[in-house]
């Protein structure tokens, strides 16, 4: 739903986006508009993120430049 998608992944329930200008993970419903059912902003956008996977409730995110891997917990993220 943004500018530079860079990367989705499928749990069977939903689907999954994120992007490196928004510095967002996003999740969709199964529709056939991919309907955006919420947005989670993840950390800042001096470091945007550049690929991310989901596993138990949390989103791993790697960032550009950063050499690391964040994890956040999706059921403490603020929802936009």
């Amino acid at each position: 739903p943004a500018a530079r998608p860079i990367g989705i992944y499928a749990d069977g329930e939903y689907l999954w986006t994120a992007d490196a200008d928004t510095n967002s993970v996003y999740k969709h419903q199964l529709d056939k508009k991919l309907t955006v059912v919420v947005q989670y902003p993840i950390g800042d956008k001096t470091t945007p993120i550049s690929g991310f996977t989901i596993l138990n409730n949390r989103v791993w995110v790697v960032s550009e430049g950063s050499g690391s891997a964040f994890c956040y917990n999706l059921r403490s993220l603020k929802e936009k």
